[in-house]
């Protein structure tokens, strides 16, 4: 490969010498237009763009499929950094439309724009078809704000439902089992409880109260809004748009066909204007001279999703996930690559495998002794997100990021009551005392919720002490902010959980300050080179017995096991007794891995 390369440089090199000057012209062309921009905010939101193999993009290039809409924020700030220099730049059309992002992102997005804004250029958004809570706070930034007639303005406030189950599992005759080390460790409650309990309230209406205020905070930063018109917006929501506009909402009506003579107005332009695309904007001003000398670079290692140990077979979903291995590896690629010299640990995940938190959080603090790595937190970074934070040498946080949920609670569904009510015989034969300790058939007696209790409280104690050695406090000083409480970024910062408040120009900052020396501007995306497992059904393991008892998990809520397998329990359930319902729930515990099994009632931290 290395002799390939040093074959294949001078031929690109010329080859860039040679198109520099024509891109160059191009680039002074295309820059010279009407001076406006066009730019789309809708769908999933990423921080940076994903690693493509080359051979997937022209696959997916000659297959003309779709990843569907994206916003990659790295690109936006560099959209936004080159639109503000520009002298020719008049204005941007901003197409906001549903988005698939948390809190911190949407605010981050609204601040790229404000930047645009207070650079004195027009930001004229458009909100098609709903705008929700989200939308609105990335719409905060306009200084134009339109809106189909039949359009949707729901800016309502934010929600916290709650669904209490324990009632209910009692008349099917199954019964949830907890052992928790944390006050306001609130997950199992919804199978325990049939109300809120003081701690979980008092967690959430912080939490609501701090997005409520976050939400109107930004509609009055961005200068449309006052304090009053701010509250009405939230109060009088949802609303069509022909409501919006007559209560000043919104300043005009415009459908998507006449969005560039609305455009044209707005600039006072004499013929309608030709909107240059927000990303041929950035690859315009992105042309880069041939002699540039190649410095050194920020690594991401990106830590997305439910930390798993393995990538799921057959049935996983859709669902992102952060595999032990391939985080692992990614850490350790980053400590080779010699062209690094810092390293951003993006961290949007709720939890999940104990192991694999430990496991990340050992590579993470191995790479930090070599370079420094800044722990960068997305929407979430609570349970095992935060596990693996502690590996770094600092943690930058949006004001918005829900992080902490440091606790631990296990649990286990048992249905001895049903089997009784089906009338299931049960039998357990067994050398050694703990064996089929957490039978879901059997139920539990004192001597197992003893035991329970006795694990989940010893893996508290090192999560508070893992935690104590990276902030350098002492264990008594985390519990009073940990036993599982959720914190708004702000306030996480303010309990010293968190160094900094930001995003990841922040800790990118944060890591070229500590690695000291010239840096290129942009970070880059780290991505080990390994081949795809291939997906394989789920086999018990009979050996170790692993697929029986189960591994202990992190999670800031329910894992993702139980969430998903109990819902296909209480189906079976609702369906009414019978053998068909007995057969399916054998084989439901005898074949599915998770929670459901009596390795359930192992820790879950978070």
């Amino acid at each position: 490969m290395r002799i390939i390369r040093a074959l294949l440089f001078p031929l690109t090199f010329l080859a860039r010498l040679l198109a520099y000057p024509f891109r160059l012209r191009a680039r002074r062309r295309l820059l010279k237009g009407d001076g406006w921009a066009e730019l789309w905010i809708e769908g999933e939101v990423m921080e940076l763009r994903p690693v493509e193999r080359w051979a997937q993009d022209v696959l997916r290039k000659i297959l003309r499929r779709t990843e569907g809409p994206r916003v990659v924020l790295s690109r936006l700030r560099r959209f936004v950094d080159a639109f503000v220099a520009d002298p020719h730049a008049r204005g941007v059309l901003v197409r906001v439309g549903p988005l698939s992002a948390g809190w911190a992102a949407a605010d981050e997005i609204r601040r790229q724009l404000l930047r645009v804004q207070r650079a004195g250029r027009q930001v004229v958004v458009f909100m098609d078809p709903a705008a929700g809570n989200r939308e609105v706070l990335v719409a905060s930034a306009a200084t134009r704000l339109c809106m189909p007639p039949s359009g949707s303005l729901a800016a309502t406030g934010t929600a916290a439902p709650g669904l209490f189950l324990k009632d209910t599992l009692a008349k099917l005759g199954v019964t949830m089992e907890v052992a928790a080390m944390g006050r306001y460790k609130s997950a199992p409650e919804q199978f325990t409880r049939t109300d809120r309990s003081p701690y979980d309230r008092e967690q959430t209406e912080a939490l609501v109260h701090a997005l409520d205020h976050a939400l109107v905070d930004g509609l009055i930063e961005g200068g449309r809004f006052d304090a009053d018109s701010a509250q009405a917006l939230l109060t009088e929501s949802p609303m069509v748009g022909t409501h919006a506009k007559a209560q000043g909402f919104v300043q005009s009506l415009v459908r998507e066909e006449d969005l560039v003579e609305e455009v044209q107005t707005v600039g006072d332009l004499e013929e309608p204007p030709t909107l240059l695309g927000a990303g041929t904007y950035v690859d315009a001003y992105a042309l880069r001279s041939p002699f540039a000398r190649r410095k050194k670079r920020v690594g991401v290692v990106e830590v997305h999703g439910s930390i798993v140990d393995q990538a799921p077979g057959f049935g996983g979903g859709g669902e992102r996930m952060a595999v032990r291995r391939a985080v692992v590896d990614d850490v350790r690629a980053a400590l080779s690559d010699k062209s690094i010299g810092a390293v951003v640990l993006h961290v949007n995940s709720r939890g999940g495998s104990v192991t694999a938190s430990d496991a990340i959080f050992a590579a993470v603090r191995r790479l930090n002794f070599d370079k420094p790595v800044i722990a960068c937190f997305g929407d979430v970074a609570a349970s095992g997100g935060y596990y693996v934070a502690c590996g770094a040498r600092a943690i930058v946080a949006s004001p918005l990021t829900v992080t902490g949920s440091i606790g631990v609670f296990a649990m286990l569904p048992t249905w001895p009551e049903l089997g009784r009510k089906l009338a299931v015989g049960h039998d357990v034969i067994k050398q050694y005392a703990n064996a089929g300790l957490y039978d879901p058939w059997s139920g539990l007696d004192d001597r197992a919720r003893a035991h329970a209790a006795k694990e989940v409280g010893a893996m508290y104690q090192d999560f508070l002490a893992l935690v104590a050695d990276a902030r350098g406090r002492t264990p008594d000083e985390i519990h009073q902010v940990a036993e599982g409480r959720v914190w708004i970024g702000a306030e996480a910062k303010a309990q010293g959980l968190v160094d900094g408040l930001g995003g990841m120009e922040e800790a990118v900052a944060r890591a070229k300050e500590e690695a000291g020396g010239a840096f290129e501007a942009e970070p880059v995306l780290v991505h080990a080179l390994r081949p795809r497992p291939r997906p394989q059904p789920y086999q018990p393991d009979k050996k170790s017995g692993a697929g029986v008892i189960g591994l202990p998990s992190l999670g800031g809520a329910l894992g993702r096991e139980t969430q998903s397998d109990l819902p296909a329990l209480l189906k079976l359930l609702a369906r009414g007794e019978g053998g068909a319902v007995l057969t399916e729930l054998v084989a439901l515990t005898l074949t599915t891995p998770g929670p459901l099994r009596a390795a359930a009632y192992l820790p879950w931290i978070g």
